[in-house]
This record gives structure tokens, C-alpha cells and sequence, in this order.
């Protein structure tokens, strides 16, 4: 029977406890990423809603610079929201 060197077994598993706390610490990494993200992405959604808004109380009988302005803020909203879910792999 083959006795193992308990040295050998301690670097072992100190090595795999090295290589789960990198895994750990790159999917906790990974999720603060995303959060920052979201975060962002949410602040500016809602100041696009915000902005949307103003435009709309200012303008209530809605010229067509207006319309114009709120179509492309709304646009770009929707195309930032898409970009985050691809970044993310949501998407």
C-alpha cells in the first residue's frame, strides 16, 4: 500500500482552496460589475423618464422638435437597456 506524503496532501488542498477562493472572488467580482451596471443603466433610464417629462409639461401641444426630441431620448433608452442585456449575456 502506497502512504501519501502529508505534505504533498496539505499543498494540495491549499492549492485547491487557492484556486476556489479565485473562482469566488472572480464570480463576486463579475456580480458587482453587473450591479454597477444596472445601477447606472437605472439612473438613467430614470432621468430619461424625468427628462421626457419636462419636454411633455413644457410642450403639451407637442411641436415637432419636441416629438423629435422625446422619439430619440426614448430610443436611445431602449438601445442602452439593450446594450446592457448583451453585455450581460441577458440577451
Amino acid at each position: 500500500m502506497k502512504r501519501r506524503n502529508p505534505q504533498l496532501a496539505a499543498r494540495a488542498g491549499r492549492q485547491h482552496l487557492h484556486q476556489i477562493q479565485a473562482k469566488r472572488i472572480a464570480a463576486v467580482n463579475a456580480f458587482l460589475s453587473a450591479s454597477d451596471q444596472y445601477v447606472c443603466a437605472a439612473a438613467t433610464h430614470q432621468s430619461t423618464v424625468d427628462l421626457v417629462e419636462l419636454i411633455i409639461n413644457k410642450w403639451p401641444d407637442c411641436p415637432q422638435f419636441a416629438s423629435l426630441l422625446v422619439d430619440r431620448l426614448m430610443q436611445g433608452d431602449e438601445d442602452l437597456q439593450r446594450a446592457l442585456q448583451v453585455e450581460l449575456g441577458d440577451g
